[in-house]
């Protein structure tokens, strides 16, 4: 708009002069007067052009700031949600190891304290105590000196066979049994070895365990190593 009325205002000027052969000072001051206004306009034209231009580059530069801010904050959320992530599959182990040690109290708590006829407590001499597994045991075992030793007859086999099926998470069914048949050369003894390291590293791994248990896991453990 303000271009438009200069150059109408420029156009009648010129008509004027070349109509005019003495141009009046009027004429020439008008004349004067719109070309130092058309400069004024055309100047500040110019400055709000530059100011513009400025205040493109600011917020040019604002954006890649924020941006840049943007990008950082990005970063610091995949950080946290990693750690998140890397604290709830801790958690997740945590919970399996929980529920792992849960299944095996509850399996092997009460066999743990077992001694090798299967009693749970220590009885003195001319007490008798018996559990439904010692009552099987105690015509299988005998003692000699300190230690106690399995009958390998076929009867007492069988008897440590039913003890396995009807108490499979009692270790010392296998240990007695592996070692009658490895009296007898027979190479099975190697299954009821391995059935018996089976459960008595569950057993040695619950707190007030029998100590006997930790002494036929190392006996089956060097049987087997030896074998």
């Amino acid at each position: 708009m303000q271009y438009f009325l200069i150059v109408i205002t420029l156009a009648i000027a010129v008509f004027g002069l070349i109509k005019e052969e003495r141009p009046s000072r009027k004429l020439v001051g008008m004349l004067i007067f719109f070309l130092v206004l058309s400069a004024i306009i055309q100047a500040k034209i110019n400055w709000n052009e530059k100011i513009e231009k400025k205040n493109s580059e600011n917020r040019q530069i604002s954006l890649l700031q924020n941006n840049d801010s943007l990008l950082i904050q990005n970063d610091s959320l995949f950080l946290l949600n990693q750690d998140l992530l890397n604290r709830i599959e801790n958690y997740q182990d945590e919970l399996e190891k929980v529920s792992v040690n849960s299944k095996l109290i509850k399996e092997y708590s009460y066999y743990a304290t077992l001694d090798p006829y299967g009693r749970d407590i220590t009885i003195g001499t001319g007490i008798e105590y018996d559990t439904e597994i010692s009552k099987i045991m105690k015509p299988v075992l005998s003692m000699d000196y300190d230690n106690i030793v399995p009958r390998c007859d076929d009867h007492s086999r069988n008897l440590i066979l039913s003890v396995i099926k009807k108490y499979p998470e009692f270790p010392f069914s296998y240990f007695y049994m592996a070692k009658c048949l490895n009296s007898y050369g027979n190479d099975d003894w190697i299954k009821y070895a391995e059935g018996g390291v089976k459960h008595f590293e569950k057993t040695t791994e619950i707190s007030g365990h029998n100590d006997t248990h930790d002494q036929a896991l190392l006996i089956l453990r060097k049987m087997l190593t030896n074998k």
